[in-house]
């Protein structure tokens, strides 16, 4: 067993412990059963929980090709990567593999960073157009291309 598990495990014996004592005060004050056996059975559910979750990863997931390299690199689905921050810190927490890089847009006439490519810049006001002909960027949607020389009214002239 890895010791992440043996961490995952023991810090999810305390969580279900702790959730236990006040509904097993009460039976420990009463004489019914001892503390010990309060942790005991707090530790089968801990223990119960987390197999079924392993098992779970295992067949779910266990002919994929990001579950093979998982375990290729010693690695557990469940203790070493979709188990819950209080369980494992975020330290211990593997990055998520993006395929794609993160796209960022800027507004064509002043260079600040674009959030939404549908409205006008926020910075200057600097709405987005596109030439229907070449697609170079133009003022508004009825000003002249200055590239290709549309004019969408009509107009003659030097560009």
């Amino acid at each position: 067993m890895s010791r992440n598990a043996v961490q995952v495990l023991s810090r999810f014996w305390v969580v279900a412990f702790i959730l236990s004592l006040p509904f097993g005060l009460p039976a420990v004050f009463g004489g019914a059963i001892s503390i010990t056996f309060l942790a005991f059975v707090a530790l089968l559910a801990a223990v119960f929980f987390n197999g079924l979750q392993w098992l779970g990863h295992r067949v779910l997931f266990g002919g994929t090709k990001d579950y093979e390299e998982l375990r290729a690199k010693g690695l557990d689905a469940w203790f070493d990567v979709t188990c819950p921050w209080p369980f494992r810190s975020e330290s211990q927490q593997l990055p998520l593999a993006d395929d794609e890089p993160e796209r960022r847009y800027y507004c064509n006439h002043c260079g600040t960073e674009a959030f939404d490519l549908d409205a006008p810049c926020r910075a200057c006001g600097y709405e987005q157009y596109e030439c229907p002909i070449c697609g170079a960027p133009v003022r508004d949607e009825l000003a002249a291309c200055h590239h290709c020389g549309n004019d969408p009214l009509g107009r003659r002239g030097t560009c």
